[in-house]
């Protein structure tokens, strides 16, 4: 009997050993690729998606479509990626608030960030904004951290929501530069944070560059730092943070996933699908010109970064104070 499970067994394993070159040459001819994006239509998130939708799909063959599914700061389309069938048909978009923010922020999430995902590859990364509003009494990082610091609990900050991503660079920034006391003021959204900004409503933000631009242009807003490491091009003179706060870089970023259990020959040809589209000239052009900057990676590294991730806004969440929700 324990011959016969045995060789059951080997010759298991030995059709497996064909099925998974012959799916990798199969995939995705079946049908079109459908990729969840957990945020609304023209978020910062969806115009990465679908600037790397279009040049994924001439490589693999296939349409790949997007699927947008907001709702609950991304813990919907997230959970509907989490629990649907891993046969490479069915890709998601991770990010920063996802996969990074989400873990620490909320007591019961409806998915593992880490058991019930297979990380693909990283895809792009942006930096944040330090704004103000146009009469804000202050030129420059130093000279805000300054006031904010002889004006306690005086200047209010906007953000995309309670727990956002924006929320927690600003809690971030308060923490390293000694504790500043500012008020919350979270929106639906980042459009209405900076609509709020631009109407006086509100005294600072630090949304993503992209979504910082449209107010920045307007001359409603001005900007006293950038959150990335070096400046950027999109904002000539616009000093990193780090320069006043060392050490202060936040980057939002995004990536693409399965659902766990996706098979290796697929996350191979996806993440090979990746890295070209990456390399395209529209493609670049496209993302740059949304204040991306294309970052292409192995699914270890996006793997890596997820939970480094998490463990840095947990503290975050934590230091601040922050009350973990659900």
């Amino acid at each position: 009997m324990t011959r016969m499970i045995g060789r059951r067994s080997l010759g298991a394993l030995a059709l497996a050993g064909v099925a998974q070159p012959a799916l990798a040459q199969e995939y995705p001819r079946r049908q079109p690729v459908r990729l969840i994006v957990p945020q609304a239509a023209g978020s910062a998130t969806d115009v990465m998606a679908r600037a790397v939708a279009q040049p994924l799909s001439e490589i693999l063959g296939q349409q790949v479509v997007i699927d947008n599914r907001a709702g609950a700061g991304g813990l919907l389309g997230t959970e509907m990626l989490a629990k649907a069938a891993p046969d490479g048909y069915t890709l998601g978009v991770v990010n920063i608030s996802t996969h990074g923010v989400n873990p620490g922020l909320f007591r019961r999430l409806p998915y593992d960030a880490v058991r019930d995902f297979t990380p693909i590859g990283m895809t792009a990364t942006i930096g944040n904004a330090v704004i103000v509003r146009s009469g804000f009494p202050a030129q420059t990082l130093a000279e805000a951290i300054a006031f904010i610091r002889a004006n306690p609990g005086r200047v209010n900050f906007a953000s995309a929501g309670q727990g956002s991503s924006q929320h927690l660079a600003a809690a971030l920034l308060a923490r390293m530069a000694g504790g500043l006391q500012m008020v919350h003021i979270p929106f639906r959204g980042t459009g209405p944070g900076t609509t709020a900004v631009m109407a006086g409503e509100a005294d600072l933000m630090i949304p993503t560059i992209s979504s910082a631009l449209p107010a920045i242009r307007s001359g409603r807003a001005r900007a006293l730092a950038v959150t990335t490491e070096a400046s950027v091009p999109d904002l000539p003179g616009v000093p990193p943070a780090k320069d006043t706060l060392p050490g202060y870089v936040v980057t939002s970023w995004y990536g693409i996933a399965g659902p766990a259990n996706t098979p290796a020959p697929v996350v191979a040809r996806v993440n090979a699908a990746i890295r070209d589209a990456l390399t395209r000239p529209e493609t670049v052009r496209t993302l740059e010109a949304a204040g991306f900057v294309p970052a292409a990676g192995s699914p270890a590294e996006l793997a890596a970064h997820i939970v480094a991730e998490i463990e840095r806004w947990r503290r975050v969440i934590e230091d601040a104070g922050i009350p973990r929700e659900g």
